[in-house]
């Protein structure tokens, strides 16, 4: 496991952008690069927005490693944490969850720990399957066209 503490601001989402681009080359994986990227992202955004609160004072943590069969990221914030269980879903409210739809989405498995404060994610780098990748496609083709009929 590699672990570093980040800013909780635009600084910070840029470092972990380069920081996943920097990963994912050590590990001759960048064919994932899209799929890891954008979910990670999308977790440090929440942390930084709703979890500390755009506080530049708090930081957010990030934490990497292999596990059998891939990768995983947790992002931490400082936050008081959120029933987790209420978001994601999309059918209610197609303008709330979206971040964590998408990392439930690109990710091969979220978990959270902490009251919500930290979100795992792991991704099977060994092989995605078929179905896998098209539940994933079906997915976001399912939400983009939701977006574009309400644009």
């Amino acid at each position: 496991m590699e672990r570093v503490v980040l800013q909780s601001d635009e600084r910070g989402l840029h470092a972990i952008n380069n920081l996943i681009d920097k990963i994912l080359e050590e590990k001759n994986i960048i064919n994932y690069e899209g799929i890891i990227k954008q979910a990670v992202e999308n977790a440090a955004k929440n942390a930084i927005q709703h979890g500390n609160q755009y506080d530049a004072s708090k930081k957010i943590i990030l934490e990497w490693g292999d596990f059998c069969g891939g990768i995983y990221f947790e992002v931490t914030d400082e936050g008081d944490g959120f029933d987790y269980s209420k978001y994601g879903d999309l059918s209610s409210d197609p303008n709330v969850g979206i971040g964590i739809f998408m990392m439930k989405t690109l990710a091969s498995h979220v978990e959270y720990k902490d009251s919500g404060r930290c979100v795992r994610m792991e991704f099977l780098i060994s092989g995605i399957e078929k179905t896998d990748a098209l539940r994933r496609e079906c997915l976001l083709e399912n939400f983009y066209a939701k977006k574009n009929v309400k644009a």
